[in-house]
């Protein structure tokens, strides 16, 4: 079965070249699943982890970003990464129930 996430990546610092080819190798990875070099809609990326800190590993000059939407919609996140370290975020959305009385006032 398998969960869909759209993944975006982007070069927050570093040489343009490394991150091209880093890029290229995500394409490679990816195979046919509709993976560019920016984005994929809705894919299926099992071993994402692994890939991406393996790239990170690979390319360590380069920090780059990663925004993931997934199929359920509050599966919103963003990660930092460089030389295999990780930062990670996820959006959190606040529940009616705790809003609801700033919007009655």
């Amino acid at each position: 079965m398998g969960y869909y996430t759209t993944f975006s990546l982007a070069l927050e610092e570093g040489p343009r070249e490394q991150y091209q080819r880093m890029l290229e190798d995500i394409d490679a990875i990816m195979g046919d699943n509709g993976m560019s070099s920016f984005e994929s809609v809705n894919a299926k990326w099992y071993s994402y982890d692994t890939d991406i800190r393996e790239l990170s590993l690979k390319y360590p000059d380069i920090t780059f970003r990663v925004n993931g939407d997934g199929e359920d919609p509050s599966d919103l996140w963003q990660e930092f990464w460089r030389a295999g370290n990780r930062f990670r975020e996820q959006v959190h959305f606040a529940r009616y129930e705790v809003i609801k009385d700033k919007l009655n006032k």
